[in-house]
């Protein structure tokens, strides 16, 4: 049986579909962490709330005798006021 899931990714937002910020943990780009297997789930939080109409998933590393594949879920919050 083949397995496939991504074991670190960046996250981008953007408001237009057109620019985009990478997320960030103070000045570097942030590095989110994956499955290390693919049964497990991992939940990331981000660092500051941030507003974005859009969202990017760019994954870097990945499960090396498999492919890309990553299901994910994201949970946000209404806006005060």
């Amino acid at each position: 049986m083949r397995s496939d899931w991504v074991t670190s990714y960046k996250v981008m937002v953007s408001n237009d579909s057109h620019t985009w910020i990478t997320v960030k943990n103070g000045s570097e780009d942030m590095i989110f962490v994956g499955n290390e297997e693919k049964e497990i789930p991992v939940l990331n939080e981000l660092p500051v709330p941030l507003v974005a109409r859009y969202i990017r998933i760019s994954p870097r590393t990945w499960y090396e005798e498999g492919s890309i594949c990553m299901r994910l879920e994201i949970l946000g919050c209404p806006l005060p006021g």
